[in-house]
């Protein structure tokens, strides 16, 4: 069954990857290996490398159950989506994030990949 709430689920996973700039069940060898996780609503492992509160609880909030799932105008009021002090401030990764030592954020990945 088709609804907007697979729109919404879609959503949670861009939020993952732009997040993360790792693809979502990067851990899997099939396709097969990803749609059981999904059935059985087992999360990415990259989404624990995220750091940031409320990003992480609203990445959650879209990838819940279909029947535990935000609408879009519920995700509009959600906490991260209101103007704060930590606003264009960069997304803290843990330091399980593949191919870094450190803890990263968009603002040190950016300067890698430019090389500045």
């Amino acid at each position: 069954h088709y609804g907007v709430g697979v729109d919404i689920y879609a959503f949670g996973m861009v939020m993952l990857e732009m997040a993360t700039l790792q693809t979502p069940y990067r851990e899997c060898t099939s396709t097969a290996q990803v749609f059981k996780k999904v059935i059985n609503n087992v999360k990415p492992e990259c989404l624990e490398i995220i750091l940031h509160p409320q990003l992480k609880q609203f990445i959650l909030r879209c990838l819940a159950s279909e029947k535990e799932r935000p609408s879009a105008t519920e995700l509009l009021n959600d906490p991260f989506m209101t103007i704060g002090d930590d606003d264009n401030l960069p997304v803290q990764l843990s330091s399980r994030a593949s191919l870094y030592k450190e803890p990263v954020s968009y603002t040190h990945l950016r300067a890698h990949e430019t090389g500045r």
